[in-house]
């Protein structure tokens, strides 16, 4: 299955390197950031927080449930 990326893939490409190309030069300043934060905090209290929050969700009537907090996985807070 082509999905239409057949005749756009050199554009597509060029945006997925181009992205990730940004998010490489922003990633010491983030670590910084994270390290500076694990040093003016208790360490553990940072990242109990962090999963406390990370991984709460609400449930409609429905039975369904959303994140309360978007971008943030159980990967996240393991790495972290």
């Amino acid at each position: 299955m082509d999905f239409g990326i057949g005749e756009r893939q050199e554009e597509f490409k060029d945006a997925v390197l181009r992205s990730a190309r940004e998010d490489v030069e922003k990633y010491p300043a983030l670590l910084d950031q994270l390290f500076g934060v694990l040093k003016e905090r208790m360490p553990e209290s940072v990242v109990s927080t962090f999963a406390f929050y990370g991984t709460r969700a609400a449930i409609n009537n429905d039975g369904e449930t959303r994140t309360l907090t978007k971008g943030i996985e159980q990967h996240h807070i393991e790495l972290l």
